[in-house]
């Protein structure tokens, strides 16, 4: 019955876009945790919700899936494709945080903690920082390598941290001065 929700849920994802039915099929997935597709049920649960200008909800979800995988899997190619739907929760996880302006890195920290996802906070603000300096955005990944710095000092990429904090002011002043 989960696999039937699961295919049902991703024709009114995929065909239909429509958010609010994928998101109830999905939710029959969930009624069944020890499932196959529970963990894809979940991914899929946090895109609908992320469709949906419901981002909070999102990143909740996508912790959810970043949780999945602490009961060791049975055979090689579950614990691959688990692995694979964990690194692109975290991807997307990143990208839903970054699109609100407002958040700032010990913000996101803080909602991170508050839905029981400290464990993976450093992780995302690392890519967060990697993210915002990709897209040039040093106002932004400034603040977070100096967030992530004064976290733990005494971390062992505190010194990477401090190195990226300084590369965006750095690429400015180059580009000023290739440009005279």
């Amino acid at each position: 019955m989960p696999d039937a929700w699961l295919a049902i849920g991703d024709h009114r994802f995929y065909a239909g876009t429509d958010w609010n039915a994928a998101l109830e099929a999905y939710g029959h997935v969930l009624e069944h945790p020890d499932s196959d597709p529970y963990a894809m049920a979940l991914f899929k649960t946090a895109w609908c919700h992320w469709k949906l200008g419901q981002s909070a909800e999102a990143v909740k979800r996508f912790k959810q899936v970043l949780d999945q995988g602490a009961e060791p899997e049975t055979d090689d190619a579950s614990r691959k494709r688990l692995a694979d739907l964990r690194e692109e929760a975290l991807e997307y996880l990143v990208q839903v945080l970054s699109e609100d302006e407002k958040n700032t890195p010990k913000d996101i920290y803080d909602f991170l903690a508050s839905i029981d996802g400290s464990q993976y906070s450093r992780k995302v603000l690392v890519r967060l920082g990697e993210a915002y300096e990709a897209q040039t955005r040093y106002d932004k990944s400034v603040p977070t390598w100096r967030f992530l710095i004064e976290l733990d000092t005494s971390h062992v990429d505190a010194a990477d941290f401090r190195a990226a904090r300084g590369r965006g002011p750095a690429r400015r002043r180059q580009a000023r001065a290739g440009a005279r």
